[in-house]
């Protein structure tokens, strides 16, 4: 499995390993910014799985601590997040290094060009399944923009609620000074309100 970032490695290591302990699977993860030696002698155990950054798993194959003759699956998460940090000639390097008798599994939360072209130049017999967010209550969520100065914004909030009449409200500041004024704005407007 080949992912953007050493966190997803080491976290989907984690998860692999904790769904297959009981059947006693194998997964390493191999990163940059971790002893090479180390990586190399886990990968010298037989692993079910391995998961990897695309500079470090290129620079085991390179220097054949990393056997992918018998790889039967690829997958590769992040795919769009990859291809905009400019993985795509590693990851293209990465493939042409497997059997090409495999199944190949592209995650991406969206569906750039460069994805495509990877698929149909990767892949045979390839299928686009797509998974639609299930959330009913964002459906129901209207999102509304107002450009106000600084010095206009607690009477547009005060407009605002008035108008809408909202049972209760959340209101989101990006400091907590920021917090700190609306808070007490809100009090001397005589609103029951709180703040975290």
């Amino acid at each position: 499995m080949i992912a953007p970032t050493r966190e997803l490695a080491i976290q989907v290591k984690e998860d692999i390993f904790n769904i297959g302990r009981f059947k006693r699977v194998k997964v390493s993860a191999i990163y940059g910014k971790s002893p090479f030696q180390k990586q190399e002698k886990e990968l010298k155990n037989k692993n079910h799985v391995v998961a990897g950054t695309p500079g470090r798993i290129i620079d085991h194959i390179e220097k054949d601590t990393f056997d992918t003759s018998k790889v039967k699956y690829l997958v590769i998460d992040e795919v769009d997040e990859m291809l905009n940090m400019g993985f795509v000639e590693q990851i293209e390097a990465i493939i042409i290094s497997l059997p090409k008798e495999r199944v190949t599994m592209l995650l991406s939360a969206t569906m750039p060009k460069d994805i495509e072209f990877l698929c149909e130049k990767y892949t045979k017999n390839s299928m686009y399944v797509e998974i639609e967010n299930k959330n009913p209550e964002a459906d129901s969520i209207s999102q509304q923009r107002y450009t106000v100065g600084e010095s206009a914004k607690i009477q547009l909030l005060r407009d605002i609620t008035i108008v809408e009449n909202p049972e209760s409200c959340i209101i989101f500041c990006n400091t907590q000074k920021k917090v700190e004024e609306v808070y007490d704005e809100l009090a001397n407007l005589k609103y029951t309100c709180d703040k975290i």
